[in-house]
């Protein structure tokens, strides 16, 4: 998912995973997947042209029932001084003033979400040679051997890429996002992307041109409709259906956004059968395109 994103800045992931068949956490799916997207997505973002992202795995030198998920970057490095406030919202260390579009909540996002879960978070940085996010779990061992059977079903599913539709979901509540994954799994043919922020959203959908966006309309930085402004504008995405997803269900906000582009506007909480009905319309329309 992230590749594209890393192949058109020259930077190149190597991925060093050595988490064995042997070693399991206990830990939700969707939220860890979210985790590592932001982790590399930032690896991506604050890096320099050209450089490189290490991903690695395995036990805690110090604790072995500890296993750890490192991302690693060759950017510019963070101050030591400077670290503690790394996880602070809207707090983006000065890069507010530089070409790299954020909104200084990724990073509080992914330490809820890893603390959700019983993790811990940290970041090592050397000033002009990069940092390392390293997110951390219990070992859980009653998962070992089921671990076999998930990795299978890992390899299935991503063999069945080509034949499921691609929704990108852009929403910053991990409940929501938990929410929409739960309701898409039932479908069976759809492959869901997600994105905490508009800036990732369309840096994603430029780079997999999903079949669909649900885009929600309250997102922090870039709002729902700006993006969708972006998106019209863009020759890669401009016949993509974007349905709105928004808690504002005044009738004039649905009307307003329905003339602004949006091929559906659904409201929260969200309703199942009105998702579902709007996704199919959308994918028939994608096909039509």
């Amino acid at each position: 998912m992230i590749s594209p994103l890393a192949e058109k800045r020259g930077i190149k992931l190597i991925d060093t995973l050595n988490c064995g068949s042997r070693i399991s956490v206990r830990a939700d799916r969707v939220r860890l997947k979210q985790v590592l997207i932001n982790l590399l997505s930032n690896a991506v973002k604050y890096n320099r042209e050209g450089g490189h992202i290490n991903l690695s795995c395995g036990c805690d030198s110090d604790s072995r029932d500890q296993v750890c998920l490192t991302v690693g970057d060759t950017g510019k490095g963070i101050p030591f001084e400077q670290i503690e406030s790394l996880f602070t919202p809207f707090n983006r260390l000065g890069a507010e003033n530089s070409e790299v579009e954020g909104t200084g909540i990724g990073l509080v996002i992914t330490k809820q979400l890893v603390e959700m879960m019983g993790g811990e978070v940290g970041c090592e940085s050397t000033p002009g040679e990069g940092s390392q996010f390293t997110v951390s779990f219990p070992l859980d061992e009653s998962l070992a051997d089921e671990h076999e059977d998930v990795s299978n079903s890992d390899e299935e599913a991503q063999a069945e890429w080509c034949e499921k539709y691609s929704v990108l979901y852009v929403e910053d509540n991990p409940a929501n996002i938990r929410l929409m994954n739960t309701a898409l799994v039932r479908r069976g043919n759809i492959n869901l992307m997600t994105a905490h922020t508009a800036e990732l959203g369309l840096d994603l959908a430029e780079a997999h041109q999903p079949d669909v966006i649900i885009l929600d309309i309250n997102l922090p930085g870039i709002s729902g409709m700006e993006a969708l402004e972006r998106i019209k504008v863009s020759e890669k995405l401009c016949n993509t259906p974007v349905i709105a997803l928004s808690a504002d269900a005044m009738q004039s906000s649905i009307d307003r956004g329905l003339e602004a582009g949006f091929y559906r506007y659904l409201t929260k909480p969200i309703d199942i059968q009105a998702l579902f009905e709007s996704l199919d319309a959308s994918i028939e329309a994608a096909r039509e395109q």
